[in-house]
């Protein structure tokens, strides 16, 4: 009797034991789980992004911001509303029509479909990633996206002419698409903002109606573009809370100006005529900010300074 009662209470004790550390084993795993969640959804995130996968020449990079990510990461790729959607870059035109297209427009040649050319992967560095690209046309470039720090991204883009020509009037359109984070997609251009001389923080949409070349910056695409911007970046804001984003290449920038159908904000780089043998290298930024744009305004006139 003696041995059935020690067999049944250590056969019980075995059972808690093993529920005991099973338990704080799956503790553990939740409490290492939400680290690595908390991990993923806070601060900013590179990934090579895809988005139409067909167009085997699209470079498209994901960003997130360095607050809390509404979506949510399964492994390595990124399932989540909260990225902007760098497409870098979109097209090169110049004085000789399109030397590049990333996808297909209805409007334009079909440039993307070089069947010689190969899908370049982004190759992963310590804090971001990076590509090159080569193209039968004699077009050389391509492109980098790093974490600078929890506030900033730093892009750069390079382009080299390796054909027997001169090729001038480039133009290196750089969307940044905003339809994948919510907080910053509205449908309009009243959310983005530029900065006017005597006028201050002007929305996209109002400076678009602007005549005049009173500034140092394009404000628009193509010929209907105007210098009426005298800081070289392009803001939106956000529509629940004080937060922001920016988008500039510093003292290099071309043109700033948006897509508020298909929601976009760009500012795209100034690149020179290019010689053959010649590389042209920018480098630019993309900011997350809280707080208002006028005390962005500050913090951005002190990094132009600087830069």
């Amino acid at each position: 009797m003696k041995l059935i009662v020690l067999k049944l209470f250590f056969g019980v004790f075995h059972i808690l034991f093993n529920n005991s550390v099973n338990a704080q084993l799956h503790n553990h795993e939740i409490k290492d789980n939400h680290r690595l969640y908390d991990s993923l959804v806070s601060g900013m995130h590179i990934f090579p992004g895809s988005w139409r996968p067909v167009f085997k020449t699209e470079q498209i990079a994901w960003i997130s911001p360095p607050w809390l990510n509404k979506g949510f990461i399964w492994g390595d790729f990124p399932k989540a509303t909260d990225f902007i959607w760098l497409d870098f870059p979109k097209a090169i035109f110049s004085d000789k029509g399109l030397l590049f297209l990333s996808h297909i427009n209805p409007s334009l040649p079909a440039l993307y479909n070089y069947p010689q050319v190969i899908q370049k992967p982004w190759i992963p560095t310590p804090d971001g990633i990076h590509y090159s690209q080569y193209l039968p046309n004699g077009i050389k470039f391509g492109g980098v996206v790093t974490k600078e720090n929890e506030q900033i991204i730093s892009l750069e883009l390079w382009i080299k002419n390796e054909s027997d020509s001169i090729i001038k009037d480039i133009l290196l359109p750089t969307c940044a698409y905003l339809h994948p984070i919510e907080e910053f997609n509205a449908k309009s251009n009243e959310n983005k903002f530029v900065h006017i001389p005597g006028k201050g923080w002007v929305t996209l949409g109002n400076a678009l109606l602007m005549k005049g070349n009173t500034g140092k910056y394009f404000v628009g695409w193509g010929s209907g573009s105007q210098k009426i911007a005298d800081l070289p970046v392009i803001v939106t804001t956000s529509r629940e809370q004080n937060h922001l984003v920016a988008y500039t290449w510093w003292k290099n920038t071309g043109a700033l100006w948006g897509n508020p159908s298909h929601p976009s904000f760009n500012a795209d780089p100034y690149v020179p005529d290019l010689l053959p043998g010649m590389t042209c290298d920018v480098k630019g930024s993309l900011i997350f900010f809280e707080g208002s744009l006028g005390q962005f305004e500050i913090y951005f006139k002190k990094e132009l300074s600087n830069r």
